[in-house]
């Protein structure tokens, strides 16, 4: 999905996915994909690089 997302980083393609996910009611771990992706934004959740 990375070569078709408009974001400039990994962690905005991943926060594009969470988005689809929240439509759809999916959770991560049990947690709200709204509340993993502010942790992602705090830095509370590291995304590595490629």
């Amino acid at each position: 999905m990375q070569p078709r997302s408009m974001a400039k980083d990994f962690s905005g393609t991943v926060k594009e996915i969470l988005g689809t996910c929240v439509s759809v009611g999916c959770t991560v771990d049990g947690k709200d994909t709204m509340d993993f992706q502010q942790d992602i934004t705090d830095g509370d959740v590291e995304i590595p690089q490629d």
